[in-house]
């Protein structure tokens, strides 16, 4: 069962075109244009009025409920890849339960489930709900982060007083949630106030049926948790686990992006497996200590329940005693070309300067959390770097004398110490941060200083085929211009989709298993390198740092063209999942491989 948008085109012989297709894309048919006047019809009811927008499990429409008076109302869309009777037939029963649990719920901040049907027009299952007007706190976190106006500790003390009632209703029906973030959460227009959408109990049907019907082998190969890796906890990802502290865990992360304006993963130390939020935004040590627990790493440290997060959630404070917040590093955010009705807004990127004293998102090769860290540019490329290194040659050509090098010279030194690293064997990174090296150094203190201490942490003894294999990926970085920075972070977010398992565990040890686990985020990295292979040398370099403004050239070119805009899209998804398959049925708004769908739908308009 496949789905099928509302307004596409048909020609005589079934073949679904786009509906600015002038001739069929498969047969050369001349189609004949929809009548724009002629209203679309869902359901025998459901009047269409336009697309909301659109995710790894179907279209989402906004429409009017003509057997009541043109009430407004969201039909949700869900087309599992069904090829067999039964297994349609399974797909019927299993979303009758889930409906009537939806229908139970009723709650003043959940939007009301009216029906729930197949639809032949759509070749889905549709769910009816009532229609929340206001933005989603995903889009109003890119407002305020554009506007330079971050949420302030009394706003989100707020948003959580009026977020918990929510769980702790619907965790005492029985219904977790599963898919909590800042995407799921609608501020309503009016009141304000917080409304819980999109649950995941729907999604997972849909992934059931899927797996249902798949061979044995396929169903292992497939298998898909949901949740967002950054915002559900490990239990959940790894194992498909929930419980109420899994909903509690996830709107604790949604909590610290408000507060902090940044995405969970560019705060996220893996090693400690906790959120290094505290650092940058101060907040009543009383409203810290609520945000640390909910989420806790462990289930067992966490909040059990809605309810008692609730009760020591601490008043909001005073204008007078509101503190502070320290000044932002601006961060590169992820474009979705998925919902061009709903585009989210992005900060303008600002190239890291030679020595910032910010640490490189996700990474975690450091002596110290408190260690100043030098950021190598992401916009220069590895022959500039090499021409950097030439031309900053020095008397001291010994590593240990780094400490006498003036800091000016740090961009220079970065190949050079990129290959003393990797022969070393200094490696004792784990999955994160592994390659975080090629482009961030330790800044030492002026005047000779002696650096710090080694970190404690041991470093494997790499054999000379697995140096040789580091070094390889590492040349073939800087030979496509693919920005270290940028690599690294798409990398790690690929190998935790690949072995949700291993999220947070060190790959340092000299077991088979730690070796066999390197090489796999080898393999990896070299999948991701291939992506990049078919993009032009200027869309690589620019990778990490694709914006709103990108995604509105897009669609104005494909609108000048006349290129049906869904087609388009659909098949740079279909590009980047076949070759990247941990992508699958993944909600991709917020994930680092976003940038790889830019920038290859701009190879493919320039090409």
């Amino acid at each position: 069962m496949t789905s099928q948008a509302i307004g596409d085109l048909t020609c005589s012989r079934g073949h679904r075109n786009g509906p600015s297709n002038r001739y069929c894309q498969y047969c050369g048919e001349k189609l004949k244009p929809r009548d724009p006047v002629e209203p679309v019809i869902v359901g025998d009811r459901y009047r269409v009025i336009r697309e909301l927008g659109r995710g790894g499990f179907g279209h989402t429409y906004l429409a009017e409920d003509t057997n009541r008076f043109n009430e407004v109302c969201v039909l949700k869309e869900f087309a599992p890849e069904l090829d067999q009777e039964a297994a349609l037939e399974k797909a019927k029963e299993l979303f009758s339960r889930e409906a009537e649990v939806l229908y139970r719920l009723q709650h003043p901040q959940i939007p009301k489930f009216r029906e729930w049907f197949m639809d032949d027009k759509l070749h889905a299952l549709v769910l009816v709900q009532e229609y929340v007007l206001g933005p989603t706190y995903f889009s109003l976190l890119h407002e305020r982060r554009e506007q330079g106006n971050p949420f302030t500790e009394a706003e989100v003390i707020r948003f959580l007083a009026n977020s918990l009632p929510i769980l702790d209703y619907i965790h005492n029906q029985g219904v977790i949630h599963r898919d909590i973030s800042p995407d799921n959460l609608i501020c309503r227009q009016g009141d304000q106030l917080p409304i819980l959408i999109d649950f995941g109990g729907v999604k997972q049907v849909t992934l059931t049926v899927e797996t249902w019907s798949a061979p044995q082998v396929e169903r292992r190969k497939n298998l898909t948790l949901i949740g967002k890796p950054a915002y559900a906890p490990e239990e959940q990802i790894r194992l498909g686990q929930v419980n109420p502290s899994s909903d509690v865990y996830a709107l604790g992360v949604t909590a610290l992006c408000l507060l902090t304006g940044k995405e969970p993963q560019d705060f996220f130390d893996a090693y400690k497996q906790t959120f290094n939020w505290r650092s940058q935004v101060q907040v009543q040590p009383h409203f810290a200590a609520v945000l640390d627990k909910m989420t806790a790493h462990r289930a067992a440290d966490r909040y059990r329940s809605a309810a008692q997060a609730l009760a020591d959630l601490p008043e909001p404070p005073t204008p007078q005693s509101q503190v502070g917040t320290p000044p932002k590093t601006p961060q590169t955010l992820i474009v979705s070309p998925a919902n061009p009705t709903a585009t989210p807004v992005l900060n303008p990127v600002t190239p890291a300067s030679p020595l910032n004293p910010h640490p490189v998102s996700g990474a975690t090769w450091s002596r110290s959390d408190s260690a100043e860290t030098a950021v190598v540019s992401p916009q220069r490329g590895s022959s500039e770097k090499r021409r950097a290194v030439d031309a900053s040659r020095s008397p001291h050509p010994v590593l240990g004398a780094i400490g006498a090098v003036q800091r000016t010279m740090v961009q220079g030194i970065v190949t050079l110490v990129k290959g003393i690293l990797v022969f070393s064997g200094v490696v004792g990174l784990g999955a994160v941060g592994w390659w975080i090296v090629q482009s961030r150094l330790e800044a030492f203190p002026d005047g000779g200083q002696d650096p710090p201490p080694e970190s404690s942490a041991p470093a494997p003894q790499l054999s000379a085929a697995e140096r040789d294999r580091r070094v390889g990926i590492l040349d073939r970085m800087d030979q496509l211009q693919v920005p270290a920075d940028y690599f690294n972070r798409v990398t790690n977010e690929a190998f935790y989709l690949q072995y949700p398992e291993q999220r947070g565990r060190l790959l340092n040890g000299t077991s088979p298993e730690d070796e066999a686990l390197r090489s796999s985020w080898y393999d990896v990295a070299q999948e991701i390198l291939d992506y990049t292979n078919q993009l032009t040398p200027p869309a690589r370099s620019r990778l990490g740092q694709y914006q709103s403004s990108d995604l509105d050239r897009i669609n104005q070119t494909l609108a000048q063209r006349r290129v049906n805009q869904r087609r388009f899209f659909r098949d740079i998804d279909r590009n980047l999942t076949r070759r990247l398959p941990m992508y699958r049925d993944q909600s991709l708004d917020q994930l680092q491989a976003n940038q790889l769908r830019l920038a290859l739908a701009l190879v493919r308009l320039q090409s």
